[in-house]
């Protein structure tokens, strides 16, 4: 409906049928400055749409004017005529007629020959208007003096002219990245030169062609430049290795016939010696059961030195125990024992008539004759002793009648 201020009012000329099937036309009034307004029907959706309010500026109440459709152009402007492959370039490009909403203008390349048999798509920009796309030519684009540009457009699908002249394409040099060695000791010297191009710059600050030293492990990435002036980079990495080092472990007490197994670390090859009672003397953890004390030593070797370390396992003896002497005490009377024997804890049985059942000397006061036998227990096992306690009688005293003796006499 034409509503006066919002759809403009008073129709007046032919409707226009466009290309892209709906309708056009203009009223001599209403609108929003009620000079008239430029609208389009769609017929298939029956919907009314205000294009345009006329204003005086561009024009107010148009009298009988039919329209025309512009077909829509493309004219791709001048570009750059020298590039390199993988480098931006600017598209200009300028346009007539209708542009629908969501339209994008796409940049195309041409083939060396300037065939756009099967072009290539640069660059793109969702516009209705003229304007500038930017673009980037592929990396692997081949050398060529032929090249040309195109804008095409998806609403409508318009193929534009191109450039209008021809471009120079120059494909990336092949740059490589050379070390005289990929692995060096650490605090050796490394050389990196770069190929396939006239000029080079190196990361990590190295200079090409000048001899360094690398602290650690790092990739290097040289930036090769032609004489087009174009550039590509190529990487090398140098592994540093830094001087072996050695740890034998801890040192360990083994029980004859026992075994332990040694936990060492280093950065290399392993050698153990002696190789007596070692299950593997090329391991980092082999089992050792030597059967006398015995100092292992550790060497590590990882190419650029070696480093050494060592480690003891001491042998511990069997237990033994002396429970002491025996003694003998008068009845009420007492005694104290004496053991002896390798390092460990007692344990005295039975426990009747000690002071303690749990130390070396306990004191003995047995009320009958008694064999005590203690027990050694030790790390590597126990032992066992025994001491006899006699408890002797008391004596006694018999006087037998009366006696009579002359002076002098015994």
């Amino acid at each position: 409906d034409f509503a006066g201020a919002t759809n403009g009012k008073n129709p007046l000329g032919s409707l226009l049928q466009a290309s892209n099937g709906k309708l056009y036309g203009m009223t001599n009034a209403g609108g929003a400055n009620d000079m008239g307004v430029l609208f389009q029907y769609d017929p298939t959706t029956s919907t009314y749409t205000a294009k345009f309010d006329f204003d005086g500026t561009n024009g107010k109440y148009p009298q009988y004017t039919n329209l025309i459709e512009l077909t829509p152009i493309i004219n791709t402007s001048s570009v750059s005529i020298s590039n390199c492959a993988g480098s931006s370039i600017s598209v200009p490009y300028a346009i007539a007629g209708y542009y629908g909403a969501g339209n994008i203008f796409t940049a195309q390349l041409s083939d060396a020959t300037g065939s756009f048999a099967s072009p290539v798509n640069i660059g793109n920009l969702t516009s209705t208007s003229s304007g500038s796309i930017n673009a980037l030519i592929p990396s692997n684009t081949p050398s060529g003096n032929a090249y040309r540009i195109r804008v095409v457009s998806s609403s409508p699908v318009i193929i534009g002219s191109t450039n209008g002249s021809n471009i120079t394409m120059h494909a990336l040099p092949g740059v490589t990245a050379n070390a005289r060695a990929t692995t060096v000791c650490i605090g050796a010297t490394v050389t990196l030169t770069g190929g396939g191009a006239t000029s080079y710059v190196w990361s990590g600050a190295v200079t090409d062609g000048i001899g360094f030293v690398p602290s650690s492990t790092n990739t290097y990435t040289v930036t090769g430049t032609d004489g087009n002036n174009c550039s590509n980079t190529a990487t090398t990495t140098v592994n540093v290795t830094p001087l072996p080092v050695a740890n034998a472990g801890a040192d360990y007490t083994i029980c004859p016939l026992g075994s332990v197994s040694i936990t060492a670390s280093g950065n290399g090859t392993f050698a153990w010696s002696p190789s007596a009672g070692l299950s593997d003397t090329t391991t980092s953890n082999p089992v050792a059961n030597p059967t006398v004390t015995t100092t292992y030593t550790l060497t590590v070797n990882n190419g650029c030195g070696t480093a050494t370390d060592s480690m003891t396992i001491t042998l511990g003896n069997s237990p033994s125990v002396f429970a002491g002497n025996n003694a003998a005490i008068c009845p009420d009377g007492s005694t104290t024992l004496n053991a002896s024997g390798s390092s460990g804890t007692y344990a005295w049985s039975p426990s009747a008539g000690l002071s303690s059942a749990s130390i070396s000397n306990p004191v003995a006061n047995p009320s009958v004759t008694t064999t005590y036998t203690v027990t050694l227990n030790a790390s590597c096992g126990t032992a066992t002793g025994t001491v006899m306690v006699t408890v002797n009688s008391t004596p006694t005293v018999t006087i037998s009648g009366n006696t009579t003796i002359c002076t002098g006499t015994t």
